[in-house]
């Protein structure tokens, strides 16, 4: 939806439109709920299409609706000619308006300000004439009128339609009555209860993690987000955050790609500690990944540490395809040296 601080209200596109909106917007400023359209078209208005009172005195508004390209003007004569109507308009008006979707004019607000001074003389009412640039000004003082017309949505409407702290209270003390929920006098909520909220707060709990856990891990694979390790974090959450109601499962999975996420950013020792973590869990992921991933990073700080020089390293009893695999290493910069190891048992590759 539209924000109305990036927004140029144009004026509607029909006349009807337009004595529509200007009638929404007078019966607000004037209070008065049982202000009326005058009439319809072809019928003998006398110069008023809105009939309302304003504090209690008779007022009426001419709406006139003026090309918005080529531009057109609200003309002097136009204004005199409505004013000679509303003058035989019963009961006398104190107040008139005319309203119209042509932008401000000098010339037209001195015009009817030496009419109004002529009139208050004679016990005339009041003439105003309200360019397209003052009734905006006046919208935004009505969010709702925005929203209903314009199709836009103010901070201020947003303000109104948020519910308060206290709301809040009453809706919450509402849906503990609905789950008849009994506090004994000690303060204690019986085993039955205490049971069926636990296992609320821990199905919630699930929903939040494994959401923020989808979203992280697809914001994982934007290369400009890659400073910020978001599955490490939620890991580290995971870990911290100790006796929270988390499914074993969905535990050890964030840890696990937590493992993986910190390892290649070469933090070894949260990596580690993931791992450790993940593996005392049940689940159903397996931590060869995580593992592999902690392995290779190792094996590259290594290589960094000895200055790509001749490495031998006996790696004993892997049984896992990727460290195998790892084991095959070689340094680039010296030629493609191969890196002895003793036999590796036999394993299963698919």
């Amino acid at each position: 939806m539209s924000d109305a601080n990036n927004e140029q209200l144009l004026p509607p596109p029909s006349w009807d439109k337009f004595e529509e909106i200007c009638a929404d917007l007078f019966s607000r400023i004037w209070n008065d709920t049982q202000l009326v359209r005058y009439g319809r078209s072809g019928q003998r208005q006398n110069g008023v299409d809105i009939y309302g009172k304003e504090n209690g005195a008779d007022s009426g508004v001419q709406c006139k609706g003026k090309r918005n390209w080529s531009p057109t003007k609200l003309t002097t004569a136009e204004i005199d000619a409505e004013i000679e109507k509303a003058k035989k308009f019963s009961p006398s008006l104190k107040t008139y308006i005319i309203a119209t979707t042509a932008d401000n004019d000098v010339h037209v607000t001195d015009h009817v300000n030496v009419i109004s001074a002529r009139h208050a003389e004679h016990g005339l009412f009041r003439v105003t004439v309200l360019g397209w640039r003052d009734l905006v000004a006046r919208f935004y003082d009505h969010p709702e009128l925005l929203k209903k017309h314009f199709g836009i949505y103010t901070l201020r409407q947003l303000q109104r339609d948020m519910p308060t702290s206290g709301d809040v209270a009453a809706r919450v003390v509402e849906e503990l009555k609905n789950t008849n929920l009994v506090v004994n006098p000690g303060g204690e909520i019986p085993g039955q209860q205490s049971n069926f909220l636990h296992d609320r707060l821990a199905e919630a709990l699930d929903r939040d993690f494994a959401s923020r856990y989808e979203r992280a891990l697809q914001r994982s694979v934007f290369p400009e987000l890659s400073k910020t390790d978001e599955l490490g974090q939620l890991a580290a959450e995971v870990l911290d955050a100790k006796g929270m109601a988390l499914s074993s499962n969905l535990k050890r999975t964030i840890l696990l790609r937590g493992v993986r996420s910190a390892a290649v950013r070469g933090n070894l020792q949260d990596a580690r500690r993931f791992l450790d973590a993940a593996q005392s869990l049940p689940g159903s992921d397996s931590d060869a990944p995580g593992r592999a991933s902690r392995c290779k990073v190792f094996w590259r700080s290594a290589q960094d540490l000895a200055g790509c020089k001749k490495i031998r390293v006996r790696i004993f009893g892997l049984a896992n395809k990727g460290l195998k695999l790892l084991a095959r290493l070689r340094c680039k910069r010296t030629g493609f040296q191969n890196v002895s190891e003793r036999p590796l048992p036999p394993f299963k590759i698919g």
